[in-house]
């Protein structure tokens, strides 16, 4: 299936895209491509082809985590620092000492 410029502008307009020339030109070959790949796809024969509906049964062993679920502890128990019902979040070193006066 060809793909004319005039396609490829009028799919980047609903998609509020800008293109270039160039980038017309490589998204008109891409999509060409692509359209022909899946073109190849549905001429596929399937009819005896047994495996692709076939059922595969997995069983995955399922164990308990050892740590507690981190949605089921209270904050305070997992925070790195907690004072007073806030997270202590350490200071950053740009914004100076808290003891110096300058410091927030």
């Amino acid at each position: 299936m060809s793909v004319s410029r005039e396609d490829v502008l009028r799919v980047a307009a609903l998609a509020r895209l800008r293109l270039t020339d160039r980038e017309a030109v490589e998204l008109r070959d891409e999509l060409a491509a692509i359209l022909e790949h899946v073109e190849r796809l549905e001429q596929a024969d399937l009819a005896d082809d047994s495996g692709s509906s076939r059922v595969i049964e997995w069983t995955v062993a399922w164990a308990p985590r050892p740590e507690p679920d981190i949605l089921r502890v209270p904050l305070s128990e997992v925070a790195p620092g907690w004072r007073d019902g806030l997270f202590v979040v350490p200071r950053l070193p740009a914004l100076g000492d808290p003891d110096d006066g300058r410091g927030l």
